[in-house]
């Protein structure tokens, strides 16, 4: 799939950042209290990545698989 879309519940958070499995910022989106978000990851090559969504100190982490 070249679309992502993270359901947030809550909605808590300001930002969300991908990340390679380096530890290198792949992409980045303000999201700003949104409960679900679109994010394109057409760009992206095949591999693992780590998903950040955050606001100050408080940050969640997943990982994901781009086939």
């Amino acid at each position: 799939s070249n679309t992502i879309w993270i359901n947030i519940p809550n909605a808590d958070f300001e930002n969300l950042i991908i990340y390679n499995s380096l530890g290198q910022e792949m992409k980045s989106k303000r999201i700003d209290n949104l409960d679900l978000v679109a994010i394109p990851i057409s760009e992206l090559t095949q591999g693992s990545y780590i998903l950040e969504l955050s606001r100050g100190q408080h940050f969640i982490r997943k990982t994901f698989i781009k086939k």
